[in-house]
């Protein structure tokens, strides 16, 4: 039937064998069907050629069909080889870090105090932290070093380093605490520094060098320090106990907010910095804010000393409170504390900023040492270019 209905098909009526063509089929329709060729079997030849058509469209489409299902069988193995493949080679990553790791840390605990002092230098903040700790547990006398690592950028290292001199140190502790201002830290090196001078003044080998020159010959006994554990004394003790706020549940607690809000009593700031750090979720946010509403209620000057406060809490409150005040006199003090080593009250004094100027220059939360300070260096150089007192 095929053969039939594409005889001749393309031949144009006029041709010199088109009646040829006509005959030709006719016979075989007659001979096939047994029916002879006129308008009734050109009708069925209509409706054949239709049928066929949808056909052979319906079997092309069957096999693109399979054929793009193949295409994405072959596309689903090769990325699961794929995916397999990276995870193969993520896991020989880990296990080459971890086995290196192993190496590092087995080599590194048994290397003399020189080495130790030349690693502390190193890049990788995981060396350092290593490092430091390695050298608190041995108790390897390397104060100056530790100290210095008091100043690291980053937090971890930082307190790695004040528990390893602590150690070193015997218990005195000069901080700096947990979540210190950077003027906190500051000054926490120092004092430790001038202890350091102290213990080597006291030392066998100084007291031997001045023996001669004294005339008097001084035995030489083994540094006695003596533990001391300093108190900060630039605050007293608040009246009341975070324990209270902490305790408290539901209503009870937002009444006790709610006091702290309103109270005129310094005391309770302090209180509330230090009860916000252990509660969360919305009770976090809310005192949070009212840590806030309380800081917008001082001085520019009292408020500036807050933004140095060596607690985490009031010196981001600070900042939020200028901001909220639109206290455009403290912008140079915010641009201050963008240099601040806990990245929480960074963000606090960039908030602020954005607040009162409009502009953005940063930096964010997951900035970079090297971009935060391009970021506090655009601040500087948008700051002097304002005209004299207009901020």
């Amino acid at each position: 039937m095929y053969v039939w209905n594409n005889l001749g098909k393309g031949v144009p009526p006029d041709a010199c064998f088109s009646g040829s063509i006509s005959s030709i089929r006719e016979t075989v329709l007659l001979r096939a069907f047994g029916m002879p060729y006129n308008s009734s079997t050109q009708a069925i030849s209509i409706n054949i050629q239709l049928t066929l058509d949808t056909q052979m469209q319906q079997l092309h489409n069957f096999q693109l069909f399979r054929l793009q299902r193949q295409q994405r069988e072959i596309q689903e193995d090769k990325t699961a080889f794929d995916m397999l493949e990276k995870q193969e080679r993520q896991l020989v990553t880990l296990l080459f870090q971890q086995s290196s790791v192993k190496l590092f840390i087995d080599k590194i605990t048994k290397e003399k105090p020189d080495v130790l002092q030349k690693q502390l230098q190193s890049k990788d903040p995981f060396a350092r932290l290593l490092i430091i700790t390695i050298i608190g547990q041995r108790k390897i006398h390397l104060e100056a070093e530790i100290i210095q690592s008091l100043n690291d950028p980053l937090p971890e290292i930082r307190q790695a380093a004040h528990d390893a001199i602590v150690r070193l140190a015997r218990g005195t502790d000069f901080g700096p605490v947990p979540g210190a201002s950077r003027r906190g830290v500051e000054r926490a090196v120092e004092k430790w520094r001038h202890w350091l001078e102290l213990q080597k003044s006291a030392s066998p080998e100084t007291l031997a060098k001045k023996a001669p020159q004294a005339g008097k010959p001084v035995k030489a006994e083994p540094i006695d320090i003596v533990p001391l554990i300093i108190q900060p004394a630039e605050r007293p003790a608040p009246k009341g106990t975070p324990n209270a706020l902490l305790e408290a549940k539901g209503d009870a607690q937002l009444a006790l907010l709610a006091g702290f809000r309103d109270g005129a009593d310094d005391d309770n700031t302090v209180v509330l910095a230090l009860a916000i750090a252990k509660l969360d979720g919305e009770v976090r946010h809310q005192a949070r804010d009212i840590l806030t509403h309380r800081l917008c209620r001082l001085s520019a000057s009292v408020l500036r000393d807050k933004l140095q406060d060596d607690n985490l809490e009031i010196r981001c409150g600070a900042a939020l409170a200028c901001g909220r005040k639109l206290a455009k006199e403290h912008i140079g003090d915010l641009i201050g504390l963008l240099n601040d080593p806990e990245m929480d009250a960074v963000q606090a004094a960039r908030a602020a900023l954005v607040k009162l100027t409009g502009e953005d220059f940063g930096p964010y939360r997951d900035s970079s040492r090297r971009e935060r300070e391009e970021a506090v260096a655009s601040w500087l150089k948008w700051w002097k270019q304002r005209p004299s007192g207009k901020p």
